[in-house]
């Protein structure tokens, strides 16, 4: 069947889970893969965003691990490809947050065993029946040093996402900024306030933008 071929293709060895057959659940195709852990699916004549649920990819940013995570989920779920979904919950974005099947194996589970993310603990609960295969595929995957654990100190996905948000709501200061040559940002006002204040040529906070009379003596 083309579905095992594209699954065997990639050389991994999908474990197989009952899907749960629920009035939640549902069959749709994939349109497209967003990232390591993000499809668009096709349903109902719509395109619905459908986050994998209980697992967490290496963000884009995080190069080269999160191209080869997309690259990994888009190899095992090609576009046209039917799947199943086990709808756990919808997201504040509005995405549909679950599990997606091929046959009886969970995609969610493989992309834990090949490497190409890791368990998502906080909202593992999600996946209670099948909770102790992905810890142990996650087990297995670092002691292998397969995928995302290929590297000295991985960060996780989600310490790397805080990280960028702190380091986003950071103020911007410029008062008593220093480059490597010892250089201060800011206004004359800002260096006078922080008791800097005449400058002459050779000096490396003299700049001829604060020498606005062009005498040789910036910020007098």
């Amino acid at each position: 069947m083309k579905t095992a071929l594209s699954l065997a293709a990639i050389g991994v060895t999908i474990l197989a889970v009952q899907f749960p057959s629920t009035a939640a659940n549902f069959t749709a195709k994939v349109v497209s893969v967003g990232d390591g852990d993000t499809i668009t699916i096709g349903y109902n004549g719509k395109k619905k965003t459908v986050r994998l649920a209980c697992i967490d990819a290496p963000e884009t940013r995080q190069k080269p691990w999160g191209q080869r995570s997309t690259a990994k989920l888009k190899g095992l779920l090609p576009g046209g490809q039917r799947v199943k979904i086990r709808q756990v919950t919808i997201d504040r974005y509005g995405r549909t947050v679950g599990e997606v099947y091929v046959g009886n194996r969970s995609i969610n589970l493989a992309m834990v065993q090949a490497g190409e993310a890791v368990v998502y603990r906080q909202y593992l609960d999600a996946c209670r029946d099948t909770k102790s295969l992905y810890l142990k595929a996650e087990q297995q995957a670092k002691k292998r040093r397969l995928g995302y654990w290929n590297q000295r100190n991985p960060i996780m996905p989600s310490t790397f996402r805080r990280q960028g948000r702190r380091s986003n709501s950071s103020p911007r200061r410029t008062q008593g900024t220093m480059s490597t040559q010892g250089y201060v940002a800011g206004t004359c006002k800002e260096l006078r306030r922080m008791g800097l204040s005449r400058f002459t040529p050779g000096d490396p906070n003299y700049t001829r933008g604060r020498d606005r009379d062009n005498d040789g003596i910036a910020c007098e």
